[in-house]
């Protein structure tokens, strides 16, 4: 007989619950899903394919390169073209960067599903990368952000403290049987610089003719034409070679025995409120969370009335709870 499985929560799950129980509720209750996915997300799940590629082969820097191309060209789903040359430069900045660090890969995207002790629940997730190097064994933690990760900054203030990432594959490794020392988290900051647009005709000013240039030309810091990908990737390529600590940082993260003690109570707690929300179906808005990373949540006008929840225009219904996760 096979063995009844508790339900599950996921990083993703309890981060979304924290932030606000409604949006839990449409999610992970209800399953919804918007139609239609930002860009700046879809970037993300486009890059992290690259990084998956990347890290899989145990090649040399050329071959993982290779490899991580390969898998961007692979998606056919994204058929923005600046999209891809976008995720192509960052990885091209990445593998100079890291390309010959020397680790070896032992596991990707390893999934995992442990109990959550003193609950009805287990926590299920997805470890990015295990590695080794000079006999050292440890997680690996992609990240994409738009936030400044220079040393020092409120980035890598609150990572080192209290991100609970780190806590929680640190024990799922362990559980899995690899001994790992601490985490490498490796931030990729994605590129502020968007493709160039033609200068509206109304707005564009032109030199006025002289005996040496008698044809007059668009002021320099204005265009003519949209800027195409193949000129835009020239130009990000330049900007990454020039300011590599810009974009890729990284730093090895350490748990204590106490850290990890903190976190599991946070785990706890939160675990025990989503079953008192579920218990009474009570699941308010966190109106304060509305806004994030530039843009509006995608529920937010089911909160304010502006459509219903049941809107299959807007809205599909999930396959399963945790579409990444192998329930």
């Amino acid at each position: 007989m096979t063995p009844t499985r508790l339900p599950l929560l996921s990083n993703s799950s309890l981060n979304t619950f924290r932030r606000c129980p409604r949006e839990y509720y449409f999610r992970y209750v209800l399953l919804r899903k918007t139609r239609s996915k930002a860009s700046a997300l879809r970037f993300g799940t486009l890059f992290h394919l690259a990084l998956n590629a990347w890290w899989r082969c145990n090649g040399n820097a050329l071959a993982k390169l290779s490899e991580a191309f390969a898998a961007v060209d692979a998606q056919t789903e994204e058929t923005d073209p600046f999209q891809i040359v976008k995720a192509k430069c960052l990885i091209t900045g990445y593998t100079a960067r890291w390309g010959e660090e020397g680790y070896e890969t032992i596991a990707v995207e390893l999934q995992f599903r442990i109990p959550i002790e003193g609950t009805g629940y287990d926590l299920g997730g997805a470890i990015d990368a295990i590695v080794r190097r000079r006999g050292r064994t440890r997680n690996v933690e992609h990240k994409t952000t738009s936030s400044d990760i220079s040393v020092g900054s409120d980035y890598w203030r609150h990572i080192v403290s209290l991100d609970p990432q780190v806590s929680t594959y640190d024990r799922a490794s362990r559980a899995l049987g690899y001994d790992v020392a601490d985490t490498l988290y490796d931030v990729i900051r994605k590129p502020s610089a968007v493709p160039l647009l033609a200068t509206p005709e109304e707005n564009r000013k032109y030199t006025k003719p002289t005996k040496a240039e008698p044809i007059p030309r668009l002021y320099a810091n204005q265009r003519e034409t949209d800027e195409s990908a193949e000129e835009y990737g020239t130009r990000l390529v330049a900007d990454i070679a020039e300011r590599p600590g810009w974009y890729f940082a990284r730093a090895p993260i350490v748990r204590l025995e106490r850290d990890n003690a903190a976190h599991a109570g946070d785990l706890l707690d939160t675990a025990e409120t989503i079953t008192f929300a579920s218990t009474r179906n009570q699941w308010p808005r966190s109106p304060n969370a509305c806004e994030r990373f530039g843009r509006l949540c995608e529920f937010h006008d089911v909160c304010a009335g502006v459509t219903t929840i049941d809107d299959d225009t807007r809205f599909a219904t999930k396959t399963r709870q945790h579409e990444e996760l192998e329930e």
